[in-house]
């Protein structure tokens, strides 16, 4: 599992520390916050292509 799904592990672990990072009291609008939106969604599909992998992988 872990040779298979490296690069979206490492993709994951990167993201969640940018989400660790994030400062809460900045304002909506600033540019870390669009970053922290940003790290969220990469998370996610990280995720999911991990999960998706290991199914199809499974599978065969």
């Amino acid at each position: 599992m872990f040779q298979r799904n490296l690069s979206p592990i490492l993709i994951a672990i990167a993201m969640v520390l940018t989400i660790l990072n994030y400062d809460f009291s900045t304002e909506f609008n600033s540019r870390k916050f669009w970053i922290f939106i940003f790290a969220m969604l990469v998370l996610a599909a990280a995720i999911i292509l991990i999960f998706k992998n290991e199914n199809t992988n499974r599978k065969q």
